[in-house]
């Protein structure tokens, strides 16, 4: 139990010395798409307005609501990396001109643990760029 209070006080040293060390940082409130409705039923230009004016500073962007957008303005049930990009151009400036910071893509998912090395390769091929070219 004494090394156990050992521990937690020279963690407690720690982070107080390092909180005098560095500049004071405030955190944005933030919010994930996901967390405002279904991408396909709920518009992501809708989601960020509702977004910015309940007082949230910084989204993370699920692929789904990039993708949902990609495919209304396309038309397309599966739009291009063109249209893709486009959509995120789109998103970019929504968020500019509403103060909102984008944090992060979804993280990249479906990959991990895919047994199936067609799937995987086709992700690799195919998913994996887009996403490249849409955080760039």
């Amino acid at each position: 139990m004494g090394n156990v209070n050992i521990a937690n006080n020279f963690i407690s040293i720690v982070l107080f010395i390092l909180s005098k060390m560095l500049p004071p940082t405030r955190c944005k409130p933030a919010i994930t798409t996901v967390s405002l409705g279904q991408a396909g039923l709920h518009d992501i230009r809708y989601k960020l307005r509702e977004v910015a004016r309940n007082g949230f500073e910084a989204i993370e962007l699920f692929y789904d609501d990039l993708e949902a957008l990609a495919r209304k303005q396309s038309g397309s049930a599966n739009p291009s990396r063109e249209e893709i990009q486009k959509a995120a151009r789109e998103i970019r400036d929504i968020c500019q001109h509403l103060r909102l910071t984008v944090l992060n893509l979804q993280p990249f998912r479906f990959y991990e643990g895919l047994a199936d090395r067609k799937e995987r390769d086709r992700i690799l091929d195919e998913v994996l760029p887009t996403w490249f070219d849409v955080v760039h």
